[in-house]
């Protein structure tokens, strides 16, 4: 783990310009690194929005099998009570 306590204690050894320089350095990495971190979640999040679409895709295909499903059952016991008489 970085002690950030003793960084401070260096950095106020060197002359303003060159705590400047590093400070700066610091910084271009720190954004450099969160650019990375954004990336990836952006990647991950891609990923999670194609199989939560597969998954959307194949709960509209159960519902519509549901949906059939129940509108068969009274034409079948119709038809049923139909031939049965």
């Amino acid at each position: 783990m970085v002690d950030l306590n003793k960084i401070a204690v260096n950095l106020k050894v060197l002359p303003l310009e060159e705590q400047e320089a590093i400070v700066n350095l610091i910084q271009l990495k720190t954004e450099t690194d969160m650019d990375k971190v954004l990336n990836k979640l952006d990647a991950m999040e891609t990923k999670f929005d194609a199989k939560f679409e597969a998954m959307d895709s194949k709960f509209d295909i159960l519902r519509w099998l549901l949906m059939a499903l129940i509108a068969i059952i009274p034409i079948a016991l119709t038809i049923f009570g139909y031939f049965n008489k």
